[in-house]
C-alpha cells in the first residue's frame, strides 16, 4: 500500500510528506495510528518532469512543484520555500529555463 507521511512516526526514517510503500498491514496500523494517510489512485499518479539531477528537486517536488511549468511559474518566490537559497534558485532557474 501507497501512503504519505502527515508526521514522522518513532522508529522511521521518514518524514512529513515523504511517501512509502508498506504492506497493508503495517501501512493500516501507521494509518490509524494517525502518522499517515492512504494515498488515493490520483496521488499515486502524480509524476514530474523536473530533472533528475536538478538541485533542491526534492524539496521542489515535497513542496508540490512536480512540473517545469509550475516551477518556472514560480520564479520570483522559489527562495521563499524553505531549503532553497537563492544561488540554488538562480540555478533551478537557469537549469530549466528555455536555451536560446
Amino acid at each position: 500500500m501507497k501512503i504519505k507521511f502527515i508526521k514522522p512516526a518513532p522508529g522511521y526514517a521518514y518524514f512529513k510528506g515523504d511517501i512509502a510503500v508498506f504492506f497493508e498491514a503495517k501501512a493500516s496500523e501507521l494509518i490509524k495510528a494517525g502518522f499517515c494517510e492512504k494515498l488515493d489512485r490520483e496521488e499515486e499518479k502524480e509524476e514530474s518532469d523536473l530533472p533528475v539531477s536538478l538541485p533542491g528537486r526534492a524539496i521542489l517536488i515535497k513542496e508540490g512543484f512536480h512540473t517545469i511549468a509550475k516551477v518556472l511559474a514560480a520564479e520570483q518566490t522559489l527562495t521563499d520555500i524553505k531549503g532553497i537559497t537563492k544561488p540554488m534558485a538562480e540555478s533551478i532557474i537557469a537549469a530549466l529555463k528555455p536555451k536560446e
